[in-house]
Parts: structure tokens; C-alpha cells; sequence
């Protein structure tokens, strides 16, 4: 898929507005310490989502939306804040300037839900593409929906790291020259544990080591979060 699809049904999340749809907004920790708010989508951050593109390199616009680049990347950020667009979305705010992005789709049936994040180049590194994850995964399971679906580029290694370091149950399959990467849900409840204590100081990052345990925590889903233990800034 080149971006978030519209031809699910289920739930919608209301046209975007000033309230963000009635959800709470939270603080997180990034991995440096860093504070990020995470909210709702609303309709008037779509300059700040065009913003947010222009920022946004010609590699990770690809990652993203597989074709197209920038200016797809712009159609759908339209497409985001318009009234009655399908889905749920969230963004990241760091220092006034929205930094990332998350979405989800969830299918009629609430079989599963399509998923992709987008993270500002400058922000790589820092954790913050596991949090918006965490926070898609908890929304779509208050929902009830059953599994996330990231469709991911075979060379977006480090998006494929951070869909299976959720600390949820994952299975691949190879399918038109994408990864489908299928994250079960059943298990959200021990995750929004996790984030919810990490919110309150109990945790020092918003990772989870490749084995499930949470001790010492070490998104076509997005563009990478470069886990700081490959070695990426």
C-alpha cells in the first residue's frame, strides 16, 4: 500500500477539530529524556502536517508512501484533515512543531487495522515511532480491533525492528514485494501498563527489548525509527 487506505469501513474518528475528538493528550519521554506530547489529530494541524512533509527526506517520503514522494505525501496530509476522513490519528508535538504522526484504519469487521507513522527526519533515533506505535496499538484495542497490519518496504530494516521490538506478538509474510507485518493484540493490556507506569516516571524509554521482557526497555508503516542499539544517531 503507498499510504493509509480509505476503503475500510468501521469505526471513523469524527472530522478533526480543536478538541481532538474528546481523547486526552499525554506527556512521554523520548529516549534521551526528552519530553513529547502525543494527542489526537486535529483539523487545524494540517499546515503543520504540510510542514512536517517539507521536513521530511525523499527516503523516508518513499518509506512511507512507496511512490510519489513529497507530493503524495502532501495529497494525503489534505486527505487526513478533511471532514469525515476514515481512521484515527495521532501527532506528536516537540518544542510547538509537530514531529510525527500515526494512523490506523480499522477494517469493518474490526478483523485488524492498517497502520503507518510518520517521523520527522530530525527526530530518528529518539523512540519516539515506538510511542506513537504503542499509542496506535492501545487505541485500536479499546476498539477492538485484533491485529495491527504494517505493509513495510523489504529495505526499511529499521521500521521492521521497531514493529517487532512493540513487545507484542508479530508474524511476516512476504506478499507483492512487501513485508506484511501482523501484530496481535491480545496482549495490549500489559503494553498501556507499561506506558502508562513509563508516563509516570517508573520507566526510563519507550522500548522493549526483542525478547518481550520489559526490564531496562531498551510504522506501508512509516519511516524508520532507527533504534539507537544498530548504531544510528
Amino acid at each position: 500500500m503507498s499510504e493509509a487506505p480509505t476503503g475500510h469501513g468501521g469505526p471513523r474518528q469524527a472530522a478533526p477539530d480543536d478538541t481532538g475528538g474528546g481523547s486526552p493528550g499525554y506527556d512521554a519521554p523520548l529516549r534521551d529524556g526528552e519530553t513529547v506530547h502525543i494527542r489526537p489529530l486535529r483539523g487545524r494541524d494540517r499546515a503543520a502536517l504540510h510542514d512536517l512533509v517539507e521536513r521530511t527526506s525523499e527516503e523516508s517520503a518513499y518509506l512511507r508512501f512507496f511512490a510519489g514522494g513529497r507530493a503524495t505525501a502532501h495529497l494525503h496530509m489534505e486527505r487526513l484533515t478533511a471532514p469525515g476522513h476514515r481512521g484515527r490519528a495521532f501527532v506528536a508535538v516537540l518544542g510547538g512543531r509537530v514531529v510525527g504522526i500515526a494512523e490506523h484504519v480499522p477494517a469493518e469487521d474490526l478483523s485488524d487495522t492498517d497502520v503507518a507513522v510518520l517521523v520527522d527526519d530530525r527526530v530518528h533515533g529518539r523512540g519516539l515511532g515506538t510511542l506513537l506505535l504503542e499509542r496506535l496499538a492501545i487505541d485500536a484495542a479499546g476498539l477492538g480491533v485484533a491485529e495491527l497490519v504494517a505493509d513495510v518496504l523489504p529495505v526499511n530494516r529499521m521500521m521492521l525492528i521497531v514493529l517487532d521490538d512493540l513487545g507484542l506478538p508479530v508474524t511476516r509474510e512476504f506478499t507483492g514485494g512487501e513485508v506484511r507485518v501482523r501484530i496481535d493484540l491480545r496482549a495490549v493490556a500489559a503494553l498501556a501498563d507499561a506506558t502508562e507506569r513509563r508516563r509516570h516516571g517508573a520507566g526510563p524509554t519507550g522500548r522493549v527489548r526483542r525478547d518481550g521482557r520489559r526490564p531496562g526497555h531498551e510504522g506501508r508503516a512509516g519511516s524508520p525509527d532507527h533504534p539507537a542499539r544498530d548504531g544510528a544517531p
